[in-house]
């Protein structure tokens, strides 16, 4: 900063508790259970007095706001406080702020957004300066650091599902730019399904585009009977509603692939079951070309095996398989005797 005195050269005090005022603006921490933390202050002691700068009329506090509220919680009547011995500016404050937060303990995402943010509201031309969150204990480059300071703006639901980490970075910042209402059914539903980045990247995406198919919204498709019902499951395995809620999605955006697969499985129920073989459609049915896997231990068992194949390949539903592809596996296909 090029002054002669750091502005996080401090002198210690003690003050009424009722002379400190909270300044939210602040505020880095997302934690707001202080009983733990109340009760280790009241066998220890406080180890790191809060920070406070003067007012107009009080103390500001600027950091330290739980360990303030659990001494407040613990009906302390005075409290040890930390007070810069230059008056510092809100820049300089906010700086303070972040590396008290930063250099002390890993800070979860939303902190790091809060931090972000904090900056940025303090700096002439809106943007953060790098090697000053550098220097407060803030990594990452500049377009990280502005994608996580809009998270600042997200609904408190998302907020609370980024903190616990149900929703990945990527599925946050994709809920930044979203309205509140979807943004917060989609942190909900990811709360419940406890799923990783690639199956809320494929959620997000299946949604979209089934949104923009029908020409509604993805609150209105999350509104869904079939959709809602999946979600609204709470008693339900997680890893089986995901599988149940992929599939249906699938199903919704892909509606004659789905048909195909169904079609191609009422077939091949209907074609002698055979051990050892295995015949496969083409991936996803966007090919045209089957596959047919043999498996076999001995050479009586390949020959046993040809056989088989034989009885399949001339049956008369086997031919079907390939005409129905033809034609999107139409029901025609299959009721043809």
């Amino acid at each position: 900063m090029g002054s002669e005195t750091p502005i996080a050269a401090v002198a210690s005090a003690r003050v009424p508790i009722e002379a400190i005022e909270e300044d939210g603006r602040f505020r880095i921490s997302t934690g707001n259970d202080v009983a733990d933390l109340a009760a280790s202050i009241d066998r220890i002691g406080l180890l790191h007095p809060p920070l406070v700068v003067r007012g107009k009329d009080r103390l500001r506090l600027i950091s330290g706001f739980r360990r303030f509220a659990a001494c407040r919680a613990l009906n302390w009547r005075e409290l040890p406080v930390r007070v810069p011995e230059k008056e510092p500016s809100l820049r300089e404050c906010a700086l303070l702020a972040v590396a008290e937060n930063a250099w002390s303990r890993p800070l979860n995402l939303i902190e790091q957004a809060r931090a972000a943010s904090l900056l940025a509201s303090f700096s002439p031309d809106g943007r953060i300066d790098l090697e000053e969150a550098r220097a407060a204990g803030l990594r990452g480059s500049g377009e990280f650091l502005k994608r996580i300071a809009a998270l600042c703006g997200t609904p408190q639901a998302v907020q609370e599902a980024i903190v616990d980490e149900s929703v990945c970075f990527w599925t946050a910042c994709e809920l930044a730019d979203m309205p509140a209402p979807e943004a917060e059914m989609l942190a909900e539903v990811f709360r419940r399904l406890k799923t990783g980045l690639n199956v809320q990247r494929e959620i997000l995406t299946r949604l979209r585009e089934i949104a923009l198919r029908e020409g509604s919204s993805i609150a209105q498709v999350l509104e869904s009977p079939a959709i809602r019902k999946i979600w609204d499951d709470r008693d339900g395995d997680p890893n089986q509603k995901t599988r149940a809620l992929r599939s249906l999605l699938r199903q919704r955006r892909y509606p004659f692939l789905s048909a195909a697969e169904d079609r191609f499985r009422a077939l091949l129920r209907e074609l002698p079951a055979a051990a050892g073989l295995r015949l496969q459609p083409p991936r996803d049915f966007e090919g045209t070309r089957f596959s047919l896997q043999l498996e076999f231990e001995s050479p009586q068992e390949a020959l046993s095996l040809r056989e088989k194949l034989d009885c399949l390949l001339g049956h008369p539903r086997f031919r079907d398989l390939f005409e129905g592809k033809s034609r999107g596996y139409e029901e025609d296909a299959l009721s043809r005797p």
